[in-house]
């Protein structure tokens, strides 16, 4: 099934597609979700989600926002399991800089807090049976020109009390 707008004419742009569930006064508002189909003697299906390219200007983004509420609703990215071999690969990259550009950024953050702790961020690898545990590695790319990039590591501040500490095991 495909599901497309036509094509734009010389000084247009092509049509938008909105997939949306209604509002509702008193309850849950509908599911919307996108899935392939399970295979047995084979793979399941790929979802992509894929922006078309263009010979100006910013490129399209894609954004994952997830609802409000009391509390604010998560996001949740997993990969597969492997039922007898490894689980899946995930991934988080920019791609390569252009002649005269540099390679995009990468940001981890939680948000900001008035009346209490921000959250925290982790980088955990798994436990092992019957092996070592997997490897956590930051590593600074090498350059050709200039001074080596920095790598910083900094604890908290506070106005009142102690500030943060930092300790490698």
């Amino acid at each position: 099934v495909t599901i497309r707008t036509p094509n734009a004419g010389v000084a247009g742009s092509s049509g938008a597609i909105v997939l949306e569930s209604g509002t509702v006064s008193l309850g849950s508002s509908g599911l919307l979700s996108f899935r392939s189909g399970d295979a047995t003697g084979g793979r399941g299906g790929d979802v992509g989600f894929m922006i078309g390219s263009g010979t100006t200007g910013v490129g399209g983004s894609i954004s994952v926002k997830a609802g409000s509420g009391k509390a604010g609703g998560g996001i949740f990215l997993t990969t597969g399991i492997g039922g007898s071999t490894s689980s899946g690969h995930f991934a988080v990259a920019t791609t390569n800089a252009g002649t005269m550009g540099v390679s995009g950024y990468i940001s981890f953050k939680t948000g900001t807090s008035s009346s209490g702790q921000t959250g925290a961020i982790g980088f955990t690898s798994g436990a092992a049976t019957g092996a070592k545990g997997g490897n956590i590695k930051l590593t600074i790319g090498s350059g050709d020109c200039g001074s080596g990039s920095s790598f910083v590591a900094s604890a908290g501040n506070m106005v009142e009390f102690t500030g943060g500490s930092m300790s490698i095991d």
